[in-house]
């Protein structure tokens, strides 16, 4: 098999530069108008001719002719036959064809119907979405040209009940991370951000993407381990025609390029690239033993100078954020077989840069009666980023006869500089002020093979098989994170641990997906299908800390954190004084995890009545996770591959649609689907953050959530891009998995994973999709509208928190467990009313996403103004003294023009402008939500900050053309 597909893809790039000799083709796909299924074997003939062609087990189907204007005929048995007047052919060109049939229930005569009147308009996805056994949403590659965005990230924001967060993170209906679940062509891939359990979107530009389809409902051939919604993306496989395109862009933020005072590093020669050459790499073992400086061995030297001694940021210009792409394609007609390839080349760069970047600690006072919240540590800085990613995507296809195979061959590699030059102020019961400088570098990386076959069997029936294996990997490698000790001025290290902690983080995760899915139409309409997968996925992660400390006293001590590892003030065994290096690892923080799932399914879509659907089914997941590493507990036995979840489930669907009348649709299903803990929070480790100075606790003990869903939808598609759609959802959990602070220690900064038992979501969704030509001065505008409502709920009397504390903050005997509303409860202010439930964390309360565009096809000029926001989100679940967390909503405005150019329209302009509130805000002078803010709520007292980054406005231009 593997000789096989390299063959293929050898053959495909052989064929690259075939030159078409005087003729073109006629190519499309073939669907069922009633249920959107590919009719194979539909026969593509020129009228009054014997030259044709069959469509394939796809619908597909590819003819060449030479140039000349012709009628084409359509037929399949039991269809009206359909006859497509004035197709024009050009010589090297290919003319887009796609076409629905209907069923020939009173065998009329065939429908003809001129080419001229078939318009190149967004149909494809909203006719998925009508004939769709699920509820869905998504958006097609024609949008993503017409919108002009370059990464999926842009794009996504335009679908009903999505939010993006960070730019980077799908959130459906307002679940996020957990709830929602990534694939690539239907495939399960890792993420590269070890603390999330979703996939960063923006690493896919849209120039590879067929469609993306959002799942927001279960059936059984669909992983199970999602809730708010499942997005499928879909890479190109098939090209229409020969393609070369190229494109570049470039953007400028006020606030953060071109700038004189921004933040970087002495790094390593390939820092553009994504990845670092050497420069950081830990310079001794982790399992060094590094000595004490009392041992007085002269080996504390050697390791202490064999650490880059560059510790402080210093200050450079920044450049224009800028971006190129290439990509190349083509399908090749061969007698018995034809070829497809793709072969994609994005890079990006960006720099931001905040003035006022802010973190702060605040606590609730001891005293009940006093309701303001108290700054514990506050941090007050500068903070910039330089970011490279680039990713690459070659693919290769062929198909022949009911046979097809396509090998996907993708990497990703993304880089992103931090450094942060602040103050650092404490003001609890340790006072402090720092000089604090942080030197951060996070490289990752994906690379993803994939392998798959499709093949008809019979007359009917259909088996896919696919496997894709991934490779993960995420480094910190020498974050350095300096603080100097300020006293009435002078700068010292002899204080509250004054020095350099370095941390270096290390990941590298795998991910081994394989399926098989068949199907078996059965009667006119009905379809039989079932299937088995299997996940095998595993995970290494290690974490080293070292500290760069003084013995002895420094004496006057400059403003440089780079004078602390300067070669003459290194410690030696003569001086018995100067800056040392002390190992502060710890081997809990290092784990290996891995995870094996096997499931199965069986499937049936069967029509009840002419207007009545039904699918339903059951899927069976087999789970079990596996632990290797240190306990919490020293007194607890090690974990050697210990099993740590040994889960059954079957998870059955069900689900109606009924057609109220030609093009309206009512949709109910019924559904149990559930959410799996990450490797990281089914663990024993500690892992600190530097910047925001939260520390994250694993939990071992955490189990599965389950959770049942409901859904009602109604739909009514007034033309083929046109629909209006309202629905309804609830969902029950339990063993919901949240993160929040720690109640079983006493240092608030430290958040760990629980499960709680019972919570529940409920929600509508209404969706306007709308053209205004009814009005004729407004024929080439549209409006879309998304609004999601959602009231969550969990049970607090049930919510497990910690085990009883004495006022010491310690266990005591019995360890009786305290809910979150007892412990709310017992730190409540005066007057304060606790309520027994609250808002689920991380669940938004509303998502608005609209829009209005223009389109001229005259003046190829297309423009879309779009707005999004999300409601107010619980971040952190506090408890004693700490406050509750919340993210604030966030007011996106942005503006897109497109201009197409020359008569052929191949090349185009693209001007963005992001965040357009942030102009207006500062020309008003009021505060208008612009900011990416997190802050502290509690009764009583004004919301503070936890922290604050305000992303500025951003022009870009782009420009592409394609030949």
């Amino acid at each position: 098999m593997a000789k096989k597909a390299l063959f293929f893809l050898v053959a495909c790039t052989f064929f690259a530069n075939t030159v078409w000799a005087q003729e073109g083709f006629l190519r499309g796909k073939i669907t069922d108008a009633e249920n959107g299924e590919e009719l194979f074997g539909t026969t593509v003939v020129v009228k009054n001719t014997t030259n044709g062609t069959i469509a394939d087990f796809d619908g597909n189907y590819s003819l060449p002719l030479k140039p000349g204007t012709y009628t084409i005929v359509y037929s399949f048995v039991s269809y009206l036959s359909q006859e497509i007047t004035n197709v024009k052919i050009e010589n090297g060109k290919v003319t887009s064809m796609s076409i629905q049939l209907v069923t020939d229930n009173k065998q009329l005569e065939a429908v003809v119907v001129s080419a001229d009147r078939m318009k190149d308009n967004e149909t494809a996805m909203l006719s998925l979405k009508k004939k769709s056994i699920n509820s869905i949403d998504g958006i097609s590659s024609q949008a993503f040209k017409e919108i002009g965005d370059n990464n999926l990230s842009s794009a996504m924001k335009r679908v009903t009940g999505v939010s993006v967060q960070g730019g980077k993170y799908v959130y459906v209906r307002g679940l996020g991370d957990r709830y929602t679940k990534t694939t690539l062509n239907g495939m399960t891939i890792p993420g590269i951000d070890p603390d999330r359990n979703d996939v960063q979107i923006d690493l896919f530009p849209t120039s590879i993407l067929e469609n993306v389809v959002v799942y927001k409902t279960f059936s059984p051939n669909l992983n199970g381990d999602f809730t708010g919604g499942l997005v499928d993306i879909e890479t190109k496989a098939f090209p229409e025609s020969k393609y070369t395109t190229v494109s570049f862009g470039v953007s400028y933020n006020p606030s953060m390029n071109l700038k004189s005072n921004f933040l970087s590093q002495e790094g390593g020669n390939t820092d553009f690239l994504g990845f670092d050459d050497g420069t950081r790499e830990i310079p001794i073992s982790g399992t060094t033993q590094v000595p004490d400086a009392t041992a007085n061995d002269p080996i504390l030297t050697d390791y202490t100078r064999s650490f880059n001694p560059n510790l402080a940021a210093k200050r450079k210009n920044s450049f224009l954020n800028h971006n190129f792409s290439v990509s190349h394609g083509n399908q090749i007609n061969k007698e018995n077989v034809t070829f497809g390839y793709n072969a994609v080349l994005n890079y990006r760069r960006e720099f931001r840069h905040y003035d006022d970047a802010e973190n702060n600690i605040f606590f609730k006072d001891p005293v009940r009666s006093d309701t303001d919240l108290a700054k514990e540590i506050s941090s007050v800085g500068t903070r910039s980023e330089d970011e490279t990613l680039w990713s690459s995507l070659l693919s290769g296809s062929m198909k022949f006869k009911k046979n097809s195979f396509t090998l996907n061959l993708l990497r990703i590699q993304n880089a992103t500089e931090t450094n942060i030059d602040r103050e650092v102020i404490g003001r609890g019961e340790t006072t402090f002020d720092q000089d604090n400088d942080i030197l951060g570098f996070t490289q990752r990386s994906l690379t993803n093979v994939s392998l798959i076959g499709k093949h008809g069997i019979g007359e009917r029936a259909q088996l896919e098989w696919a496997n894709s294996f991934s490779v993960s990997n995420s480094e910190d490698p020498d974050y350095r994170d300096t603080r100097i000790d300020r006293t009435d001025g002078i700068l010292s290290l002899e204080q509250n641990n004054a020095g350099a902690r370095r941390y270096f983080r290390y990941l590298d995760e795998r991910n081994n997906n394989f399926r098989v899915d068949f199907t078996l139409p059965y009667g006119e309409k009905n379809k039989f299908r079932a299937g088995i997968n299997s996940t095998i996925k595993s995970r290494e992660f290690d974490l080293f800390l070292f500290f760069n400390g003084y013995e002895g006293s420094p004496g006057d001590f400059p403003n440089d954190p780079n004078w602390i590892l300067q070669p003459e003030n290194v410690w030696t065994v003569d001086k018995k004084e100067g800056s040392f290096v002390d190992d502060f690892s710890n081997e809990n923080n290092s784990f290996e995890a891995r995870q094996t799932i096997f499931a199965a399914y069986v499937m049936s879509e069967l029509v009840l009545t002419p207007k009545l659907k039904s699918v339903f089914g059951v899927r069976m997941e087999k789970a079990q996770m596996f632990y290797t590493g240190l306990p919490s507990k020293n007194t607890d036995p090690a974990y050697d591959d210990t099993k740590t979840l040994d889960d059954l489930d079957f998870l059955p669907s069900v689900s109606l649609v009924y057609e109220l009348k030609e093009n309206m649709n009512l949709r109910g299903s019924w559904t149990r689907t559930l959410a799996r803990p990450s490797f990281k929070e089914k663990s024993q480790v500690f892992i600190p953050d530097p910047i925001s100075n939260i520390k994250f606790n694993g939990n071992i003990d955490l189990e599965a959530a389950k959770i049942w869903n409901y859904d009602v939808r109604w739909e009514y598609f007034f033309r083929a891009d046109e629909v209006i759609s309202v629905s309804a959802f609830h969902k029950e959990f339990t063993n919901h998995i949240v993160v929040g602070a720690s109640a079983a220690s006493n240092d608030p900064t430290q958040t760990i994973a629980r499960n709680v038992p019972e919570s529940k979501v409920t929600g509508i969704e209404l969706e306007v999709r709308k053209g205004l030509g009814f009005v004729n001065a407004l024929k080439n505008f549209s409006v879309g509208f998304n609004l999601s409502l959602v009231k969550s709920s969990v049970d607090r009397t049930k919510a497990v928190v910690a085990e009883q504390l004495n006022p010491d903050g310690l266990l005591t005997q019995d360890e009786v467990e305290i809910t979150e509303y007892e412990d709310k409860l017992a730190n409540a202010r005066e007057g304060e009313v606790i309520e027994e439930t609250r808002q689920m964390i991380g669940q938004s309360p509303y998502l608005l996403n609209t829009n209005i565009s223009y389109k001229n096809d005259r003046l190829g000029l297309t423009s879309t103004l779009s707005y999004n926001v999300q409601g107010e989100t619980l971040a952190i679940r506090g408890v004693r003294q700490v406050p509750d967390i919340y993210v604030k909503p966030f007011n996106s405005l942005n503006l897109n023009f497109i201009k197409t150019l020359g008569e052929e329209k191949k090349s185009s302009i693209t001007l963005g402008i992001s965040n357009l509130l942030n102009i207006i805000e500062s020309g008003l002078g009021t505060d208008l939500n612009t900011d990416n803010e997190l802050i502290y709520r509690s009764y009583g007292s004004d919301d503070q900050t936890f922290s604050r980054l305000n992303p500025g406005s951003r022009i870009s231009l782009k420009y592409t053309t394609t030949f």
